[in-house]
C-alpha cells in the first residue's frame, strides 16, 4: 500500500522537496492553483494529471516520479500549491482512477465519485478564490496542507477500507455560495516483489 512521506506548501509558483526526507522512488502529488483564470504551466519533470477551471479559480493537479534532483520546481501561474509525498507507488501510472470538475457551491464541497481498487489511498484536493477553510473531511480523511494566502489550496488522503468502490472525499467550507474547484484520485499500488521467503527442502 502507498504510505504518506510528507509535505510542502507555499503561497507562491514554487514547488519545494516536502517535509520526511524523500528519496529518489517516492511519487509526488501537487495541486496549484490561482484566482485570476490564467493558465498554470507543468513543471519541469512533472506530468499534469488534469486542470480544473471553475471561473475564476484554475486548479491543477501534478504528478512526479522523484529522482532525487530537480527542486524547487516552478509551476508558473500558480499563486499556491501543496505537495505531498509518497512511498510504494506505481511508477508507470500512478494513480488507477481521477475526476476533477466544479466541487458545488453548498457547505459541503467535493469531485464526483470514482471506482478506487482494492486497499488503495485515496487523495483530493480543494481550491477556491476566497480564503476559506475546508475542513471536516468525509472519509475520515487527513489534511497534509493548506495554503491560506494567494488561492486557498489543500490536500487531504485516506486509506479506504475494505476491497474498493465508488469513493470520494468531501469538504465542509467556511461559507457556503461560492465555487470550488474539487478533484479525487485513487493512488495506484507498486507491485509486489517476488516472494524470497519460500523454503525448498533439499532431498
Amino acid at each position: 500500500m502507498a504510505t504518506y512521506v510528507g509535505q510542502s506548501n507555499s503561497a507562491s509558483n514554487s514547488i519545494a522537496i516536502p517535509s520526511g526526507s524523500p528519496v529518489a522512488g517516492h511519487t509526488f502529488f501537487a495541486v496549484c492553483a490561482n484566482g485570476s483564470g490564467s493558465a498554470i504551466s507543468t513543471p519541469s519533470g512533472w506530468s499534469l494529471v488534469r486542470t480544473v477551471t471553475v471561473e475564476p479559480i484554475v486548479m491543477a493537479i501534478f504528478r512526479l516520479n522523484y529522482n532525487g534532483s530537480g527542486a524547487p520546481w516552478t509551476a508558473t501561474g500558480a499563486t499556491s500549491n501543496v505537495c505531498t509525498a509518497w512511498a510504494g507507488v506505481d511508477q508507470t501510472t500512478n494513480l488507477s482512477a481521477e475526476t476533477g470538475g466544479n466541487g458545488g457551491a453548498g457547505s459541503t464541497v467535493g469531485a464526483s465519485a470514482i471506482t478506487n481498487g482494492a486497499g488503495e489511498v485515496l487523495i483530493a484536493a480543494f481550491a477556491n478564490n476566497f480564503n476559506f477553510a475546508y475542513s471536516a473531511f468525509s472519509n475520515s480523511a487527513t489534511q497534509r496542507g493548506q495554503v491560506t494566502s494567494g488561492a486557498r489550496a489543500t490536500m487531504v488522503d485516506t486509506n479506504v477500507a475494505g476491497p474498493g468502490g465508488s469513493q470520494t472525499i468531501t469538504a465542509t467550507i467556511a461559507s457556503a455560495g461560492l465555487g470550488n474547484a474539487a478533484w479525487v484520485g485513487s493512488i495506484k499500488n507498486a507491485a509486489a516483489g517476488p516472494n524470497t521467503s519460500q523454503f525448498f527442502p533439499f532431498f
